[in-house]
């Protein structure tokens, strides 16, 4: 619940999140041409209720996730700052 998603060389990269223990900095990615779902290395920071961006950078190959605002525990709403990546390699 409230992670931060966004399309990612087609592929759906999902960034935190809240879950029963609390806010996480799980990173995963929903490949649909494999269909199945692949988990990344963890994020820097856990975060809930960031949003996010993708673009892909040609002159690097890589395809890049930004992830801004969201709160890194509930219910206290602070900006956690911006957290940028490429989204489909296995350290973020």
């Amino acid at each position: 619940m409230g992670a931060a998603c966004a399309v990612v060389d087609g592929a759906l990269v999902v960034y935190g999140g809240l879950n029963a223990r609390g806010v996480v900095d799980n990173v995963e990615a929903y490949v649909p041409a494999q269909n199945k779902w692949l988990t990344r290395s963890r994020g820097n920071r856990p975060l809930w209720l960031g949003a996010a961006a993708a673009f892909a950078d040609a002159s690097e190959g890589s395809a890049k996730m930004f992830v801004v605002g969201g709160t890194t525990a509930p219910p206290v709403v602070s900006v956690a700052g911006a957290i940028f990546f490429d989204a489909l390699q296995d350290d973020v």
